[in-house]
Order: C-alpha cells, then structure tokens, then sequence
C-alpha cells in the first residue's frame, strides 16, 4: 500500500512533533498479526478526506470484529498510547463530519463504532467526538481515567532536594547492597538485542501483580513478540523513539520500563515489576533513570497514561486529559435499545464497584 503510506505520512506532517506516534507501519503490523485473529474478521474500512487540491488530509482505519452479536468497527491498531487516525489538524472539524457521514452512507452492515481508548488531547479527537454528536448516532462515552503528565524541569538537580527523589536514591542503595543490582537502558536495540530483552519482559511480566490478576500481559507469547519486533524494525527505531530500562538483581531481570519519544513527549506503553521484590521498589528506581535521560535529552513531558495517581503523581505529575471509551450506535430503535442497555450496565457495574462485595460481582456483568 504505497500510496496509503505516503498519504499518511502527508497527514501526520503538520501534526505537533509530540503527537506524531501512530505510523503506518503500527496499523500495518498490527494488521498482519493480531488484526486476523478471532474476534477480529481480517475486514479493514479504510475511511478517507481530500481537499479541494485532491491532497489526502485525513485517513480513518476501521477494523471490524464480530462481539456479542454485534457487528462492530473499531479505530484500528494495538498498544498505541490512544487509538486515533491521521488528520490535518487544521481541518479536523470539517473532515471528521465528512468522513463519518460517508461511511454511514457507504457502510452498512455495522451496529456500533467504537474508538478507545481515544482523548481530547489532540484537535482531530475533538472533532471525533463532536462529529458522533452531531451525525445522528446515539453517543456513549465511559470514562477510562485522566491520563497522568509529568511536566520535566530543566535540570536533574531541580529535583535532588524532593523527598521522592531521596527515597528513589535509597531504593537503588538498598537494591545494590541486597541484590548486587544491574541497570540497563537500551535504546533503539538492534534486532537481535532486542529479541533477547522481549524474553527478558516476558519473564517479568510473568511473576508480576499484573499476571496474577489476570491482567493484559503484552510480552507474554511469540506473536507478542513478533508484533514487537516488525513495529521496531520498522517504525520505532528507524524514527529514534523507542527506550527501555531493565532492572536486574542477582543477574535475574526483576523490573522494566518500556518508552516511545516522538518529539519532546515520551509515552510510558509498559513497566511491571517481579512482586517478589515489590518491597525494592524497583519501578520508582527505574523512573529516576527514565526522567535523568529525558532531562538530558531535551524531553519535556513524560505521559504515564491513566493509573495509580499516588505513584505516577510522584514529582510533578498531574492529571491531564479524560481518556475515554466512546461508542457509537445508529440511530435505529436497535441502536438506541442498545445504547441505553449499556448505559444501565455501565452505572450498575460503578454502583457496585463503589461497594467492597460489589467489585466481586461487577466483574461479571457483560462487556461489549
């Protein structure tokens, strides 16, 4: 898809440096692995804008997935720190109403559009959201957490006086006295040295919080690997962008954080630590080191997404913009049906998850 690619690249130009993090060869590569797979169907609705000149200025990749009986599309892609699309931003409002009006008119075997997790960070995910409103849909948005924004000072030593920053050189002490401790960061990792580190996280992933809550492990099989492998070889490490810091004690990996940069914005995508060394606190160190290189390499902010407030608050960061699950249904009684179904389910599942027993019964309420 040549001319796709191009075209993209074109939309993603006038674009904020820090906000052009969602390449062509992100969508592709997660079309020719996870996008083939079971819920999903293999179908791509590929949704464009031109302007009067004929220049593309706006691509939407829909995938479409079969859930619950439902036919849905949905922005496409894995992993990204949002799911969006490539638009000029100055044409967002214009082109965002077009492109949703011609897609109800050309696609019809649909029941919901779903974009998550999606914010309004960005002009063209404004324009989203307005454009659902106003194209005779019936709009749902849930909340997923406000994502959570360091804004970095100017020099290291800005910090060293923070309490947090105390307890982080202590941590790393300790860690050093207790487990003769190893730090590595790499950055944009050759293939091969990459393959090695994917197996290194997996490892981590496995004894984490995170595996033994069931969670959404993103290192955990040899497809996860693949799909990481082709978007580095192809997009992140030509573009410069990918960091990862490995913590280690007794020569066993225990801790990692896993970094995209696009322009003066690195977005935290990954960190887990081994739970039987959670008293270490390896990931507070690991940040010490993710915020010392960002400083010295002219990064402004670090983005951790939605999350545990009290940690990722630690030295300066804020809650920023809401990220949200938006879905959209067609203006039929089906589609409206629905729409209030979801609605009903969604407070049901926040009254009970409000309670201590509540949680243990919210959790299996259906999802869509």
């Amino acid at each position: 898809m040549p001319d796709l690619r191009t075209a993209w690249q074109s939309c993603l130009e006038p674009c904020p440096p820090g906000q052009q993090l969602y390449s062509f060869d992100w969508f592709q590569t997660w079309l020719s692995t996870y996008g083939r797979l079971a819920p999903w169907t293999g179908r791509i609705v590929i949704v464009t804008a031109v302007n009067q000149e004929g220049r593309t200025c706006a691509i939407m990749p829909l995938a479409h997935r079969r859930q619950k009986g439902l036919s849905v599309l949905s922005l496409a892609g894995l992993y990204q720190p949002v799911r969006s699309f490539v638009c000029d931003p100055g044409m967002a409002s214009d082109v965002c109403s077009k492109m949703l009006s011609a897609l109800q008119e050309t696609v019809k075997d649909w029941d919901v559009l779903r974009f998550t997790p999606i914010d309004d960070a960005t002009p063209e995910r404004v324009a989203l959201i307005e454009a659902l409103s106003a194209n005779d849909l019936a709009l749902v948005q849930f909340p997923l957490g406000r994502t959570i924004v360091n804004t970095l000072k100017t020099s290291i030593e800005d910090y060293a006086s923070t309490h947090a920053m105390k307890r982080m050189h202590y941590y790393e002490r300790r860690m050093l006295r207790e487990g003769d401790a190893k730090f590595k960061h790499l950055s944009n990792p050759d293939p091969s040295t990459l393959r090695g580190v994917l197996n290194e996280l997996k490892t981590i992933e496995a004894n984490s919080w995170l595996a033994e809550a069931g969670g959404d492990l993103r290192f955990a099989t040899s497809m996860d690997h693949d799909y990481w492998m082709q978007v580095a070889a192809s997009s992140l490490v030509p573009a410069g962008q990918l960091d990862i810091w490995i913590a280690y004690m007794k020569d066993a990996p225990v801790a990692f954080r896993f970094v995209i940069t696009t322009g003066d914005t690195s977005y935290l995508l990954s960190n887990q630590y081994d739970a039987a060394y959670a008293k270490m606190s390896p990931g507070w160190v690991l940040f010490r080191h993710n915020l010392e290189f960002a400083i010295q390499h002219g990064i402004r902010c670090i983005d951790s997404a939605p999350g545990d407030l009290h940690y990722k608050s630690r030295l300066g960061g804020e809650e920023a913009h809401m990220r949200l699950d938006v879905l959209a249904f067609r203006s039929s009684l089906k589609g409206k049906t629905l729409a209030a179904g979801i609605r009903c389910l969604h407070a049901t599942r926040e009254k009970l998850n409000a309670t201590g027993w509540g949680k243990r019964v919210a959790r299996y309420l259906p999802r869509i």
